[in-house]
């Protein structure tokens, strides 16, 4: 990874980072409301397939990294909801399954943390057993193997 990698991914982590604050009553859905954490299921496959298609099909002059893809496709997602006039909800209880674009930045969040550069993953969900991260929360994108994609993340 060259040093213009590792800018572009510490402003992507410092972002995603500050982000995600406005959301912390997201975790605290996700940790109790099966509902939320099924649709949640179905927002990270979303974002997985829409950042490899972007990987894929997106000429750039120079490769980014898939926690900098990540991040900007978190970005457009608070873009627009900002856009739309979006707040996110304040209380636990406030979550819907219908709560789109929260959603949809903490799966961009959650697939971010799975990265080995990627920001460090929310106490409330840091402290749960693997298992049931896992289990209660979905998976997130399987390690980059040899030949797939044009990068890999170092």
């Amino acid at each position: 990874m060259d040093w213009l990698e590792l800018l572009t991914d510490r402003s992507a982590r410092r972002w995603l980072r500050r982000m995600e604050a406005r959301l912390d009553s997201g975790w605290s859905a996700l940790s109790t409301r099966p509902d939320v954490q099924q649709q949640f299921r179905a927002h990270l496959a979303a974002v997985a397939d829409a950042v490899r298609c972007e990987d894929e099909l997106v000429p750039r002059p120079e490769p980014v990294t898939p926690l900098v893809l990540l991040a900007s496709h978190g970005f457009e997602v608070i873009r627009e909801a900002d856009r739309r006039g979006w707040k996110p909800p304040e209380r636990e209880g406030d979550w819907t399954p219908d709560e789109w674009y929260g959603l949809r930045f903490l799966a961009c969040y959650w697939l971010a943390s799975e990265l080995r550069r990627g920001p460090p993953m929310p106490s409330l969900i840091a402290l749960a057993a693997p298992e049931e991260r896992a289990t209660l929360l979905g998976r997130g994108l399987p390690p980059p193997t040899e030949g797939e994609g044009r990068r890999r993340q170092a």
